[in-house]
């Protein structure tokens, strides 16, 4: 469908590798479909949903948040993700106290 080429063109165009998938899951899309309205749904990585064995791999949710964000994995330890943006205000604020 056009919003699915759509959402995977713009995936690419940030470095992102879409892989498209088909689910019943209990998403909000399912009721946003129904009603005519032409939905995607980005997972963020689930391996065996909705089973005992779900799980996420960090590294991989960290590198598309990051990514969704603007941002740089600083570090992935465990179950904690590290990220770093510079802040534009902060910088903005650093040119004006030069000038």
């Amino acid at each position: 469908t056009p919003v699915v080429r759509h959402a995977q063109a713009a995936a690419e165009a940030v470095g992102m590798e879409p892989r498209l998938r088909i689910s019943n899951g209990g998403l909000d899309a399912n009721w946003l479909v129904r009603h005519g309205i032409p939905t995607v749904t980005f997972g963020a990585g689930q391996n065996n949903p909705h089973t005992v064995d779900e799980f996420v791999n960090l590294e991989e949710a960290a590198n598309a948040l990051a990514q969704a964000m603007g941002a740089d994995v600083v570090q992935v330890i465990g179950r904690t993700a590290t990220l770093y943006r510079k802040n534009p205000e902060l910088s903005e604020q650093r040119r004006e106290g030069l000038s």
